[in-house]
């Protein structure tokens, strides 16, 4: 599975040049190399595949020759094609998707990868199948060609969807060419109202930003209110990034992500969950508070900034975090008509968003 349990590197723990993201964190431990054009290499920890995709990259693969770099980090569900129905099989409603099915088991245990089934109890939706069975994990990079693959930003990795092609490079070199992407943190404060979800918090975003606001931004989900979601309402919450048009979405992980991910399958176990634990909490143990005109409640940029008494945004300017949006609102909604439950939001609740480009 990887080093994926070893302490943070030297040179990203002990970095108090600048304040480091959760992105940023995990964009430096897995970097390998990098291009002069922003381009980087990353190391991949997990790949998912589907029926739809996943026996088109196995088989070109194969036909050219390449094997798997490391089959024990490679996945595949049926979940795109397959029918819902009672009682399904390999046939299904969707024309050729048989076809589909068949190639994609066969290529996958070919290949000697880890394959749940059309029946196989584990079978179900790929970003809902990794974190049930523990295979994401935080601070890990996951792959797959679906772009819903931000749901697992929840547990605290960096995880976005990829094309077959780029599955193909990851499957056989383990690594991935990425361009980086610019950061964007979106802060939600306040208590959520009955029948407030956590659907409403991203429709809240969208429909203050537009749905490509978040083109071309990694976002980190913060704030009080992001930190009493539960696992499942912090899912949907990255689920809907993509419908931002970001790149991926991610919460830093916290005790309660850990108590999700404990005894899970694929999660380590004995020694290996407890220096896994250390290591994370130990990123949590750097993180101090911002200050903001008032205390700001823990989230993803002050986890890893420098001074525990930042004042104003401005501030992040003078640790090489060029402003370039800096908005505090409140969503006053009409009562009525289509967005009738997110004006409900808008008594307890601001969106506080900027964003910085990288290094």
């Amino acid at each position: 599975m990887g080093n994926i349990y070893a302490d943070p590197m030297a040179d990203v723990s002990h970095d108090l040049q600048s304040p480091l993201t959760l992105f940023e964190r995990i964009w430096r431990q897995h970097r390998i190399a990098g291009e002069a054009n922003g381009t980087a290499v990353l190391a991949v920890d997990r790949i998912f595949l589907h029926e739809r995709t996943g026996s088109v990259a196995l088989k070109n693969l194969r036909e050219r020759g390449y094997p798997i770099h490391d089959p024990a980090r490679v996945f595949c569900t049926m979940d795109h094609i397959v029918d819902t129905r009672a009682g399904r099989g390999d046939d299904t409603s969707m024309p050729g998707g048989r076809q589909f099915i068949l190639e994609t088991r066969e290529a996958a245990r070919a290949a000697g990868i880890t394959l749940f089934d059309v029946n196989d109890p584990d079978q179900g939706i790929v970003h809902v199948v990794s974190p049930e069975l523990g295979i994401v994990l935080p601070g890990t990079t996951v792959v797959c060609p679906d772009s819903h693959t931000c749901t697992q930003g929840a547990a605290g990795s960096l995880a976005w969807g990829i094309g077959s092609t780029e599955a193909e490079e990851a499957l056989a070199t383990g690594t991935l060419r990425v361009r980086k992407p610019k950061t964007l943190r979106a802060t939600f404060d306040g208590r959520l109202p009955a029948g407030v979800s956590a659907k409403d918090l991203s429709l809240a975003l969208i429909s203050r930003y537009g749905s490509a606001g978040g083109n071309g931004y990694v976002v980190e989900y913060a704030g009080a209110t992001v930190r009493g979601l539960d696992m499942e309402s912090r899912f949907t919450l990255c689920n809907m990034t993509t419908e931002f048009s970001a790149v991926t979405g991610m919460i830093a992980p916290d005790e309660q992500t850990f108590a999700y991910l404990q005894g899970r399958r694929y999660a380590p176990r004995g020694e290996q969950w407890a220096r896994a634990v250390a290591s994370w909490r130990w990123c949590l143990a750097q993180l101090p508070e911002i200050r903001r005109g008032k205390i700001f409640p823990r989230s993803v940029m002050n986890f890893f900034s420098k001074s525990a008494c930042l004042k104003s945004i401005s501030i992040w300017s003078m640790h090489n975090l060029q402003s370039r949006l800096t908005m505090t609102s409140r969503l006053f909604l009409r009562p009525s008509g289509p967005l009738s439950r997110l004006s409900r939001l808008s008594k307890f609740l601001s969106i506080i968003c900027w964003s910085s480009y990288p290094e």
